[in-house]
């Protein structure tokens, strides 16, 4: 039984030993109470009631403090619950930003690799060198070990070198294929500088990389030479 019901029926209870009593001791001095005035005998019944009524007041008391804590206790465990609502909903939004990203990367990924797939391979090969006096023609070729390419266009930057030197475009690159490209030097030296290359890949977009070349040596022996991989020209 809950201590709420208890409580009741120990007012119940005692109201009803109380009324009893209260009716054993009218029956006794019935006589007397007969002979009252009625402004006495109300004075009587307040007085006899009054007990009941504070009775009552006090069980009253009890039984709305047991209201408020279970109320108090009830609200606790919602919030709780509300706790534990927000920690899974946590949870799954931190789940579901995993999922995005593990799929924002794997189409990265494939992105990637589809873009690779749709690039040329380009690599330098050295082709030998002529010297006539002070003058210079190193001869190189640029390969392509990868996909076709297009409208393949070069131009070499030496540093401290005024005049940029173009290489042969060509309309078509294909696999295999070789275009051949020259530094001419007129008693002119650098010690560094750079192969720039521009073409359209597979999908019609444009690319840029470039090769860095190194000069070193005195005068009459100079040498040149081309790094063999090129570099994303944006990293310049």
């Amino acid at each position: 039984m809950k201590a709420e019901s208890k409580l009741t029926v120990v007012g119940l209870a005692l109201t009803c030993a109380y009324i009893f009593a209260f009716t054993v001791y009218g029956i006794i001095v019935h006589e007397k109470l007969a002979q009252l005035a009625p402004n006495e005998f109300g004075d009587f019944l307040a007085g006899l009631f009054a007990p009941l009524a504070f009775l009552w007041l006090v069980i009253g008391y009890f039984l709305q403090a047991r209201e408020l804590r279970n109320s108090v206790n009830a609200l606790r465990l919602q919030g709780e619950e509300l706790a534990k609502s927000v920690e899974q909903y946590r949870e799954m939004v931190s789940l579901d930003r995993e999922r995005l990203r593990f799929e924002q990367d794997s189409v990265t990924r494939v992105e990637k690799e589809r873009r690779a797939k749709s690039q040329p391979l380009l690599r330098v090969r050295g082709k030998g060198h002529m010297k006539s006096g002070l003058q210079y023609t190193f001869k190189f070729a640029l390969a392509n070990i990868g996909h076709e390419c297009r409208d393949v266009h070069g131009t070499i930057v030496l540093d401290g070198l005024t005049e940029a030197q173009a290489i042969e475009p060509k309309d078509h690159f294909p696999k295999e294929a070789e275009l051949p490209w020259t530094i001419y030097l007129n008693n002119d030296y650098f010690e560094t500088g750079r192969l720039v290359i521009s073409y359209k890949d597979t999908e019609g977009e444009d690319q840029q990389v470039y090769f860095q070349i190194s000069g070193s040596g005195p005068p009459e022996d100079f040498k040149v030479k081309v790094a063999n991989t090129p570099r994303i020209a944006t990293d310049c």
